[in-house]
């Protein structure tokens, strides 16, 4: 199996993809620019975007301030560091992409994650 293709990690360390099946995360090397290129005639197509940005446009940072409200202050250290591991680029933020396929739509329409999350700010601040 082609290495650079197809990646297994388990326990946070490369792992042969084939043994032990469905006890470890899968990754693929992907040419997005490929599959854009030969898809957009039948279907719409939105991405790349990286993990980050599709992350913070589905509320990551809403979801883990309500975590956090709930959270014992033990929890606290391992939250946040979940938080910036999902989500900053020099660890998987930058690195990992996602990439949507659907039938087709109107120009104004985006998938979950690939439209930027505008919500109200109604803290006194913002008044």
């Amino acid at each position: 199996m082609n290495a650079k293709l197809l990646k297994a990690f388990k326990k946070h360390k490369l792992h042969d993809p084939l043994e032990d099946p469905g006890t470890a995360d899968l990754t693929a090397d992907v040419d997005f620019s490929y599959l854009k290129k030969y898809t957009s005639d039948e279907v719409s197509v939105y991405g790349p975007i990286t993990q980050e940005k599709f992350l913070t446009n589905m509320g990551i940072g809403y979801r883990l301030q309500a975590l956090l409200e709930s959270a014992s202050q033990d929890q606290w250290a391992d939250l946040i560091s979940g938080y910036k591991m999902l989500t900053s680029p020099e660890q998987m933020g930058e690195r990992f992409k996602f990439f949507s396929i659907t039938r087709k739509h109107d120009n104004d329409y985006a998938p979950a994650g690939f439209s930027d999350l505008h919500v109200k700010d109604d803290t006194p601040e913002s008044s």
